[in-house]
């Protein structure tokens, strides 16, 4: 929000000069009176603009280049809820931004369509397993002036929508800088209150009812310097009001995301696509710092996944550029990320574009893809894979057998809890998915129907 506005003084035509060489005391008392009440009553009006109920800094306040801002209690300006809309096809052109598995066959879809002289969210539902899709909600109120072309920030605005999850085919959420509730099926939508500014991230665990909510403050341009908040909520609450642990990040963060893994939740943080990062463990009330081996060189943690249906967990670390290519060091776990071995060192390479994105629908099997999180890093080097794929527990990777393509890399690759992944490309209009743990992929395009 731009420093409010104070009028300036009026000033008064010029006046002849008196005659007399009397100095006019009394004059210049009333003059001086007037004057000041004015500068007080200007103070008055820049104060009440500034605070208007008193107290310390507030979300949109103009602060000083460092300074945080504090407070679990604000929230996004309101705005009006989207209305029930009839099924729509879906628009062309869309861009997908993120994919849901809401089990049973619901797949739901986030992308950004042209939408009169601008561009709106846009979400679809497929109750086919993605044979066939039709868009069921326009958030046309949505703030996309963060989200153009191809670079879409994780930090967006407080009224962006980008992201989705769901927790079954008729609960589920959209979020960017700010967060909407659906029970619905995506019918309508309810705008949930949260704690912080900006939601960075929400994970939704199914099976044990409960939500996942990441926010921050401090947020402008993309970072934000301030708290970061985790609260975990139930699927029938119908605001954030709670936070279960914080902490005062060491860098600008960029990005943010959980993960949930075997009732365990986990936070990463990056201070841009390329790192820095670090990742952290919940536990109580504290964010617990998450430490590689040795081989790690003492980096962070740059991607983190749990291992479907076990306490497993890979993750990569020590990244090493080389030319246009960059190789990591793999590390794995057994015990939810209390202890790591290293699985391979230099064996996982991509290309430098991004961040590393990880998905293991099996204690073998690694999916490691770059290019993400919607970040404007460049192309894909001709010759070379940006999704790749281990089935010896990241000792060894290879492209898989029919290949996922994208010119600029994937945004995100993730496992639906059992053999199907899901890999979101960052510039196209679809997505790639794969039905045996990563080994052969399809293309799938929301807008055109599958035979």
């Amino acid at each position: 929000m731009p420093e409010p506005v104070v009028d300036q003084p009026v000033v008064d035509p010029a006046v002849e000069a008196p005659t007399s060489t009397r100095i006019p005391w009394h004059g210049i008392s009333v003059g001086l009176g007037v004057a000041f009440g004015l500068m007080v009553l200007a103070f008055a009006v820049y104060a009440v603009t500034l605070h208007p109920l008193g107290g310390e800094v507030r979300r949109g306040d103009a602060v000083n280049p460092g300074q945080v801002v504090y407070g679990t209690d604000v929230t996004s300006a309101p705005v009006e809820a989207p209305r029930p809309q009839p099924p729509q096809p879906v628009p062309p052109g869309l861009r997908t931004w993120s994919l849901a598995n809401a089990g049973s066959g619901s797949l739901f879809a986030l992308g950004a369509a042209d939408c009169s002289d601008d561009v709106c969210p846009v979400l679809l539902r497929s109750s086919d397993d993605g044979t066939s899709w039709n868009a069921v909600q326009t958030f046309a109120d949505a703030d996309t002036s963060s989200a153009r072309g191809d670079f879409v920030p994780s930090v967006q605005p407080d009224r962006s929508i980008t992201q989705t999850r769901f927790l079954d085919p008729q609960r589920g959420y959209v979020f960017g800088g700010d967060l909407w509730l659906t029970r619905d099926r995506g019918q309508t939508f309810t705008r949930m209150p949260h704690v912080g500014q900006t939601i960075l991230d929400v994970a939704v665990d199914a099976a044990r009812g409960r939500v996942a909510v990441l926010s921050s403050d401090g947020c402008v341009q993309g970072t934000c310097t301030g708290p970061i908040y985790l609260s975990l909520i139930k699927p029938s609450d119908n605001a954030v009001s709670g936070v279960t642990a914080s902490l005062v990040p060491t860098i600008a963060v960029s990005a943010g995301s959980l993960v949930l893994s075997e009732g365990q939740v986990f936070v990463q943080l990056g201070g841009s696509p390329t790192g820095p990062f670090d990742a952290y463990s919940i536990k109580g009330s504290s964010f617990a710092p998450m430490k590689g081996p040795t081989a790690c060189r003492g980096t962070g943690i740059g991607a983190l996944t749990g291992v479907t249906g076990s306490k497993g967990m890979y993750a990569v670390c020590a990244p090493t550029a080389v030319g246009d290519r960059t190789s990591y060091t793999v590390i794995h776990s057994t015990d939810g990320g209390a202890s790591w071995s290293v699985a391979s060192v230099g064996a996982l390479v991509l290309p430098a574009i991004g961040q590393v994105s990880l998905a293991a629908p099996d204690p073998l099997v690694l999916v490691a893809a770059s290019g993400g999180p919607r970040g404007d890093v460049g192309f894909v080097p001709k010759g070379y894979a940006a999704l790749v794929r281990s089935d010896n527990g990241g000792r060894g990777f290879a492209a898989p057998k029919t290949p996922p393509t994208s010119a600029t890399g994937f945004d995100d690759v993730i496992s639906a809890g059992n053999s199907t992944l899901y890999a979101i490309p960052r510039t196209a209009s679809g997505y790639w998915t794969s039905d045996d743990d990563g080994t052969t992929w399809r293309y799938v395009d929301p807008a055109v129907e599958e035979r």
